[in-house]
């Protein structure tokens, strides 16, 4: 089925959700608000209404019905892999330590048991995020370079200060990198559950075990009112300050992994093993 979609809509999306964007950010506002319950950033919700057709219902039908649930599976277990893999490695070169310990057991491991209703907090804006793409995707060529682009436009004005000049350069290889990850994950695991999952446990991962500087990340993926949170863990001041986009480096590697292993049994004819 075709679905109808003019570059010209996603870029007033783009254009909008900057405009809009900038406009909150200059008079110190918000980017993301809370609706019933749920949180919303500006970015996940404002494209997937402007780009919205009534032809686009059936793919948002099919979203949560044609699913192949093995390979969310290994999926999962790969980015659970991984996250131990990296926690680990760095505890054994004594690069990270048990950070604070009121703040450990106050705030880092009441979020672990408040994982799910995190989860649940922020799964339509993801779900919104998701058709968004999902819409890109079935009507575009060069659908990943396409997504990657997008996915980065939309939340550019996150990253571009309007009142100081410096930039955090870790902060942008990290916003590259899950745009890559959001990239791969549409291309090569279409899976609306799997896309929720993935992208909110990506970030709230790093967030919670190396913190984070952004008011606006904390109280999205943790309903904090803080305006910053400095990670479960204490990292060696002689480290460099990249380890947040390391850890996304290497989700990035095991995902393309995955999607090399997921094209290997395809072109053999193998499915769903």
């Amino acid at each position: 089925m075709g679905y109808k979609l003019s570059a010209a809509r996603i870029f007033f999306a783009i254009v909008i959700v900057n405009a809009l964007g900038f406009a909150l950010k200059y008079f110190d506002l918000d980017t993301h608000f809370i609706f019933l319950g749920f949180r919303f950033h500006i970015a996940a919700i404002i494209p997937f209404l402007i780009v919205i057709k009534k032809d686009h219902f059936n793919l948002i039908k099919e979203s949560f019905t044609k699913l192949q649930f093995t390979r969310i599976v290994r999926v999962i277990l790969a980015f659970i892999f991984s996250t131990i893999l990296f926690i680990l490695i760095l505890f054994l070169v004594k690069k990270i330590k048990i950070g604070d310990p009121e703040y450990f057991y106050e705030f880092g491991l009441s979020s672990i048991v408040d994982y799910p209703i995190y989860l649940v907090w922020n799964s339509i804006q993801l779900m919104l995020l998701y058709f968004f793409l999902a819409i890109i995707q079935k009507r575009l060529k060069y659908n990943f370079i396409i997504i990657f682009a997008v996915s980065i436009l939309i939340f550019i004005y996150e990253f571009i200060p309007l009142k100081k000049v410096l930039l955090n350069y870790e902060s942008i290889v990290a916003f590259i990198l899950v745009c890559l990850i959001v990239s791969v994950t549409m291309k090569n695991f279409n899976n609306i559950y799997l896309f929720i999952f993935l992208i909110f446990s990506s970030i709230w991962v790093s967030l919670l075990a190396l913190g984070s500087s952004s008011s606006t990340l904390v109280n999205l993926f943790f309903a904090a009112n803080y305006d910053s949170w400095e990670g479960l863990f204490t990292i060696d001041k002689s480290f460099p300050n990249f380890l947040v986009p390391a850890y996304y480096l290497l989700l990035l590697g095991s995902l393309f992994f995955m999607a090399l292993i997921k094209k290997r049994k395809s072109e053999w004819g193998i499915n769903n093993i």
